[in-house]
């Protein structure tokens, strides 16, 4: 049953559509998911940069998603931020590709999914449902990042999770986003996922968040040159919520 898989964190969710992610990302994916789930009983997804779909055959599948919005303007080259990486080429994957890949997952209702084959640049977050969950994981760029977090927080409507992949490529847009964004609480899990809450009750209350958590003080040393500082003292903060939380 795929409550009680998602509930143990079973990465084998993803084993029908490539995933570009760490089995531990998807772990903690698969918490964050989960612990919204089950929070809220029913709830809306938002993704940036869908690609092959990896990252949705999970919500496709769960009947509690009742609705996920796919945005991606598929371009066969980005710019990246990764060291001696100034573009990634991809290879092409059309909307339409997607869907039917989506559609042989058990138990998947893609007619809940609607494709949006632009930037957020492009799209005024006031036409958009808001959702409860959004997923950044585009163009790995500083602006791009950061323009995206700014989309994500506007179609929220300061109610929601936004949760980042690849934090250590493009720290330095998280933490500006963090800085700029008031009642904000901020989190890494492993192996590369940031979480970024807005105006809800923490997720770390519920223990399969919680077991993902990075904290350790070495997991911010190489991170100090890009003003992680801050994330640090937050991190010390969270320490001292969890455990008022935890007794």
């Amino acid at each position: 049953m795929l409550r009680d898989r998602l509930n143990a964190l079973d990465i084998g969710l993803f084993d029908r559509i490539e995933s570009q992610t760490w089995d531990a990302d998807k772990r903690s994916l698969l918490a964050l998911h989960a612990a919204i789930a089950d929070r809220l009983g029913e709830f809306a997804y938002l993704e940036i940069g869908s690609y092959k779909g990896g990252s949705l055959q999970v919500f496709v599948a769960d009947e509690r998603c009742r609705r996920i919005v796919s945005i991606d303007p598929r371009p066969e080259w980005t710019p990246d931020d990764r060291p001696g990486e100034a573009v990634l080429a991809y290879e092409r994957s059309s909307a339409r590709e997607m869907l039917a890949a989506l559609a042989a997952v058990p138990g998947a209702d893609v007619s809940k999914v609607e494709t949006i084959e632009l930037g957020t640049e492009q799209i005024d977050p006031a036409t958009l449902e808001r959702p409860d969950f959004c997923f950044v994981d585009g163009e790995h760029t500083h602006g791009a990042v950061l323009r995206d977090a700014r989309f994500c927080r506007d179609v929220l409507r300061g109610h929601g999770v936004i949760a980042f992949h690849d934090f250590s490529i493009v720290p330095g847009a998280i933490l500006d986003f963090l800085r700029e964004t008031p009642a904000t609480l901020g989190y890494l899990l492993r192996h590369d996922v940031f979480v970024v809450e807005l105006g809800v009750p923490t997720l770390l209350t519920d223990p399969r968040v919680r077991a993902q958590l990075r904290l350790p003080a070495w997991t911010w040393r190489p991170l100090n040159r890009t003003g992680a500082l801050p994330l640090l003292v937050e991190a010390r903060r969270l320490r001292k919520r969890l455990r008022a939380l935890l007794q």
